[in-house]
Protein backbone atom coordinates (compact mmCIF):
# COMPACT_ATOMS: atom_id res chain seq x y z
CA UNK A 1 0.00 0.00 0.00
CA UNK A 2 2.55 2.48 0.65
CA UNK A 3 4.08 1.72 -2.42
CA UNK A 4 1.53 3.09 -4.26
CA UNK A 5 1.31 6.18 -2.30
CA UNK A 6 4.88 6.67 -2.85
CA UNK A 7 4.85 5.73 -6.60
CA UNK A 8 6.17 8.06 -9.12
CA UNK A 9 3.56 7.03 -11.92
CA UNK A 10 2.09 10.31 -12.85
CA UNK A 11 3.70 12.11 -11.42
CA UNK A 12 4.15 16.13 -12.01
CA UNK A 13 7.06 17.79 -10.53
CA UNK A 14 6.69 21.18 -9.12
CA UNK A 15 10.30 21.62 -8.79
CA UNK A 16 13.41 21.97 -11.38
CA UNK A 17 14.85 18.25 -11.71
CA UNK A 18 18.32 16.77 -12.52
CA UNK A 19 18.14 13.99 -14.18
CA UNK A 20 22.00 11.74 -14.50
CA UNK A 21 22.44 8.60 -15.86
CA UNK A 22 25.28 6.30 -17.45
CA UNK A 23 24.41 4.94 -20.29
CA UNK A 24 26.61 1.42 -19.21
CA UNK A 25 24.78 1.25 -16.58
CA UNK A 26 23.26 -2.23 -15.77
CA UNK A 27 21.89 -2.35 -12.32
CA UNK A 28 19.33 0.64 -13.09
CA UNK A 29 19.09 0.03 -17.30
CA UNK A 30 19.63 3.36 -19.43
CA UNK A 31 16.15 2.43 -20.93
CA UNK A 32 14.50 3.71 -17.44
CA UNK A 33 16.36 7.22 -17.94
CA UNK A 34 14.79 7.18 -21.21
CA UNK A 35 11.41 6.30 -20.43
CA UNK A 36 11.48 9.04 -17.23
CA UNK A 37 12.92 11.49 -20.47
CA UNK A 38 9.89 10.43 -22.43
CA UNK A 39 7.61 11.02 -19.43
CA UNK A 40 8.94 14.77 -18.21
CA UNK A 41 8.78 16.36 -21.52
CA UNK A 42 7.77 19.98 -20.88
CA UNK A 43 8.38 19.95 -17.53
CA UNK A 44 11.74 21.69 -15.95
CA UNK A 45 14.44 18.99 -15.96
CA UNK A 46 17.95 18.78 -17.04
CA UNK A 47 19.11 15.71 -18.31
CA UNK A 48 22.60 14.50 -17.92
CA UNK A 49 22.77 10.83 -19.80
CA UNK A 50 26.65 10.01 -20.97
CA UNK A 51 29.41 7.42 -20.43
CA UNK A 52 30.46 7.19 -17.01
CA UNK A 53 30.69 3.52 -16.52
CA UNK A 54 28.62 1.25 -14.67
CA UNK A 55 26.25 1.53 -11.54
CA UNK A 56 28.45 2.49 -9.11
CA UNK A 57 31.13 4.53 -10.77
CA UNK A 58 28.28 6.49 -12.30
CA UNK A 59 27.29 7.17 -8.62
CA UNK A 60 30.50 9.09 -8.04
CA UNK A 61 30.40 10.43 -11.53
CA UNK A 62 26.94 11.94 -9.88
CA UNK A 63 27.63 13.09 -6.52
CA UNK A 64 30.98 14.90 -7.99
CA UNK A 65 28.83 16.75 -10.23
CA UNK A 66 26.23 17.58 -7.64
CA UNK A 67 28.75 19.15 -5.46
CA UNK A 68 30.79 21.09 -8.09
CA UNK A 69 27.43 22.48 -8.70
CA UNK A 70 26.12 23.33 -5.37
Amino acid sequence: RSLLGNGVLNFNPHAPIYLFHSTQDRTVPFVNALKAEDWFKGWNVKYDFGEYGKHGTGCIHFLVKVYQDL
